[in-house]
């Protein structure tokens, strides 16, 4: 029985890529690094590798977390800037950070990323990963 990529991509614990469009948001399993796990404030960073902005208007990305419940907890919301069309690879993706709240890895929580639009269309944003690691300056 042949193996999709998908299923070799999920198998090697590769992030796969997630496409939000207004309307439709990109809900993606985030990579748990180890040492969140015994971080005092674990954060998660979302990687943003495309983007095309709406004709006519202006767009915002709004990430929140999904537990396993259905609840939803918005974590912020971002613009990307300069507001122009991007491809990238990974490495050269626009990130974001945000703090997670308390008991966030419990449940295998998942990420949400929806495009918020002022009236404009055609907006798009693809979103390569998403990680949660220990804060920056935290070492466990």
């Amino acid at each position: 029985m042949p193996v999709s990529l998908l299923a070799l991509l999920l198998m090697a614990g590769t992030p796969v890529p997630a496409e939000a469009s207004p309307g439709k948001p990109a809900l993606l399993q985030p990579v748990v690094e180890a040492a969140a796990r015994c971080s005092a404030a674990p954060q998660l960073v979302v990687a943003v590798t495309g983007f095309t902005p709406p004709k006519g208007g202006h767009a915002t990305l709004v990430v929140s977390l999904r537990t396993a419940d259905g609840r939803r907890h918005e974590l912020g919301q971002v613009g990307i800037f300069p507001e122009q069309a991007f491809t990238a690879k990974l490495a050269d993706a626009q990130r974001f950070g945000f703090a997670l709240p308390k008991g966030a890895l419990a449940g295998n929580p998942r990420v949400m990323v929806e495009i918020r639009s002022d009236g404009g269309t055609g907006a798009r944003a693809t979103i390569a990963e998403a990680r949660i690691g220990p804060a920056p300056q935290e070492r466990c």
